[in-house]
């Protein structure tokens, strides 16, 4: 399975190396690119945002967000459902 992940603090980066231990593919993204570097010096493939993470997935897009609530849970997940539906349309698909 091939996923992506928002959010790599603690609890964020143990899922992902846990996930890719058990054979999954992870795209992985944080605001934090002292975080992103950690990521990348594990060989884990990174995004540099929300919009790249999006475009580099496949078609059945799997998303694991790890972030604290509030405010920046509430702003990724509407930034996220603008971008999901963009590439929705221009996907050339239509909703059942």
């Amino acid at each position: 399975m091939e996923l992506g992940i928002i959010g790599l603090g603690k609890m964020g980066l143990n899922i992902c190396r846990r996930l890719m231990l058990g054979g999954h593919q992870v795209l992985v993204y944080d605001s934090d690119t002292e975080v992103l570097k950690i990521a990348q010096r594990e060989n884990i493939s990174t995004s540099n945002s929300l919009e790249s993470l999006v475009k580099n997935l496949p078609k059945q897009r799997v998303l694991w967000m790890m972030l604290p609530s509030g405010d920046i849970t509430n702003s990724t997940i509407l930034h996220l459902s603008d971008l999901l539906n963009r590439a929705f349309q221009e996907s050339g698909l239509e909703m059942e």
